[in-house]
């Protein structure tokens, strides 16, 4: 119970009021530096950084980093392939201090990854998930297109070039760039906010609707009704979908269900579906996955 408590303190304290710095970073005594960290076990622990200059050492403003005449160092290892005369911390993009981008005169570095291929005279943060070179555009240090002077972002989730339009560094694979259009604004609603404004977004393009990165297998674009808040529920007017997948199966292929009422059928938040004959579970048919009645 007492180490749960620690833990408790110690993960509102980072989480609440941003005060990872008091219990992990870097400290210099006894003419010898420490890296300090957060432990599962006893709240928090200490390392020695044995390669560390004392004299030369110093903090940089994420706590997770630090450097001397010689060496950078991330979470108390030293971090390898950097140069430290040249290595600085990029622009911080979460209120906890942590900076997600860093270079030097021959690396960029993600979260203290390398990033293979980067250029660091030209690289730059766009925000906490992109960032670019002359070359290529990078959504959490992956690449993902290299026409780096058509792209746009859309927001903070979905962008495009030329070619196509990303969700998270994924292609959709779009027909018609000018019919491509979001189905629901963002919402200021705090319940639809994490719905509809986050990367699980309903989208259309003219040819295919979209839950997110999932292109829905309707041929009846023209009949397609969606279902706010439902995470992934459509109908034409032949079939119900669950994002990919016809409901009338189950994941597995198997038949769920012998018939549906299109007409009549509708499906509220989380999965909350029915037809005219009764509740439908999306995953096992008219009963729970247990065999027993669907319950409102």
């Amino acid at each position: 119970m007492k180490k749960l408590s620690i833990a408790y303190l110690l993960i509102s304290c980072i989480f609440i009021l941003g005060c990872e710095g008091l219990f992990q970073g870097y400290n210099k005594k006894d003419n010898k530096v420490y890296y300090k960290h957060l432990s599962e076990t006893t709240g928090t622990g200490e390392i020695l950084v044995d390669d560390a200059d004392y004299k030369s050492f110093k903090k940089l403003k994420d706590f997770r980093f630090g450097k001397d005449k010689n060496w950078v160092f991330f979470n108390g290892q030293i971090l390898k392939g950097a140069d430290s005369e040249s290595f600085i911390l990029l622009k911080e993009y979460t209120s906890f201090g942590f900076y997600q981008y860093a270079k030097d005169k021959n690396s960029v570095f993600v979260n203290g990854n390398p990033l293979a291929g980067a250029d660091p005279t030209t690289f730059e943060p766009i925000n906490i998930n992109y960032s670019k070179d002359t070359k290529n555009i990078y959504f959490l240090g992956e690449r993902f297109t290299s026409n780096s002077q058509s792209f746009e972002l859309i927001d903070q989730y979905y962008s495009m070039d030329k070619n196509d339009i990303y969700l998270n560094g994924v292609p959709l694979k779009v027909c018609s760039f000018k019919d491509f259009e979001f189905v629901f604004e963002n919402s200021t609603n705090n319940e639809d906010v994490w719905i509809e404004n986050a990367s699980d977004r309903w989208a259309r393009d003219g040819c295919h609707y979209y839950f997110g990165a999932i292109k829905i297998p309707s041929e009846d674009y023209k009949n397609i009704k969606v279902f706010k808040g439902s995470m992934g529920i459509v109908k034409d007017s032949k079939s119900v979908f669950y994002k990919e997948r016809n409901i009338l199966f189950n994941p597995e292929g198997e038949k769920i269900l012998d018939t549906i009422d299109i007409e009549t059928f509708t499906c509220e938040r989380f999965l909350k579906c029915k037809d005219k004959f009764g509740p439908i579970n999306v995953f096992c048919g008219r009963t729970t996955c247990d065999g027993k009645p669907i319950t409102d």
